[in-house]
């Protein structure tokens, strides 16, 4: 893997042909890709711009050009980091953030019960255990 050259643009990969961004890409991978997977990306006809929107669409890869799963998910995420994403961050970010909110509405719910109880002098119970 070639770390050497500097990172190029998203709006720079966009410009790339096919044979610009199959170079680019045996350059990145640990292990170029093999002559039929780039036989499969030049009849497709998957330019930079293409790619780009390829962006961590690890099926993508493995069922249009059937490639085992260890090389699709590489090519999907060497798309991701030349669209300039970080993986899985927008999925993570969204779940973290609703299961934030779900929390943040269950201690406000259980504020509001305790504040009930609290003024009516009554014990709150949770579950089906006794009162004490």
């Amino acid at each position: 893997m070639d770390t050497s050259q500097a990172k190029p643009t998203a709006e720079q990969v966009k410009e790339w042909n096919e044979d610009k961004l199959l170079d680019w890409i045996n350059k990145k991978l640990p292990k170029p890709l093999k002559d039929d997977t780039i036989k499969k990306f030049k009849k497709a006809e998957i330019s930079g711009r293409a790619f780009l929107t390829l962006a961590g669409n690890v099926e993508f890869f493995k069922n249009e050009f059937n490639l085992p799963i260890g090389p699709s998910l590489a090519l999907a995420d060497l798309a991701r980091e030349a669209a300039g994403t970080v993986p899985h961050l927008e999925k993570d970010v969204a779940s973290m953030l609703e299961g934030l909110a779900s929390l943040k509405r269950q201690l406000e719910e259980e504020k509001k019960g305790s504040d009930e109880d609290a003024s009516t002098g009554k014990l709150r119970t949770f579950g089906t255990g006794p009162r004490y």
